[in-house]
């Protein structure tokens, strides 16, 4: 045999056991590559938590008022009187005082009129008028409570005299052109206003209807 056909015969021999032994050797694999990012804790069932309960925090206890010392100018001191001008003094008592004076009905005060201070008082206020002179004669009547008459009583006894002719308690006063007079009776405070009343008689009968009317 010859010297070529011998390495021809050994090549393919060769060539072939590298195939046989190329079949036999484990497939590689790539190595799992690993997933970026997302890790998976596991969590028990969700434990409800309540909001604890709120405190409660004790207001401001307001001041105790001493009911004695109620502010005449307080607006709820007074209650509706429950009466209309043509009752509190009739046209008949009106016109036995003085024929020439006209009934106008309720009218709203001047701020420095003592009738505006019984308005703030839940008061009823009413207006006649002397026809001659065209003069207002104003009448008002608020109801209070006993505190209150009695600062008012006070008040009064300061600013005017001591008027025994009104069959209660009165005072008069005349300042700035005008007459006033003050009765308290039971639980009314009465004022009568008009530059008409010079003396204390001048009025001194319609403060009697009006006592009376109101009793």
């Amino acid at each position: 045999m010859s010297s070529s056909l011998v390495r021809s015969l050994g090549l393919v021999a060769v060539v072939a056991t590298g195939i046989a032994l190329a079949g036999c050797a484990p497939a590689v694999e790539d190595e799992p590559s690993a997933s970026p990012g997302v890790t998976s804790t596991a969590t028990g069932e969700p434990t409800a938590t309540g909001s604890p309960a709120p405190t409660e925090t004790p207001g401001t206890t307001a001041p105790t008022t001493d009911p004695t010392t109620k502010p005449t100018t307080n607006p709820n001191a007074g209650e509706p009187v429950g009466l209309a001008c043509d009752q509190l003094i009739t046209l008949q008592q009106m016109y036995d005082f003085n024929s020439n004076v006209s009934l106008l009905g309720p009218f709203t005060p001047k701020a420095s009129a003592l009738s505006a201070k019984v308005a703030a008082f839940k008061g009823l206020t009413c207006r006649s008028q002397q026809n001659s002179s065209g003069n207002a004669l104003d009448f008002s009547v608020a109801k209070l409570d006993k505190a209150t008459l009695e600062q008012l009583a006070n008040q009064a006894v300061t600013n005017s005299k001591s008027v025994p002719t009104y069959g209660v308690e009165g005072y008069f006063n005349r300042a700035n052109g005008i007459g006033t007079a003050q009765a308290f009776s039971g639980s009314y405070w009465i004022v009568a206003e008009s530059a008409d009343f010079i003396e204390p008689g001048d009025v001194a009968p319609l403060m009697e209807a009006m006592i009376g009317n109101l009793s």
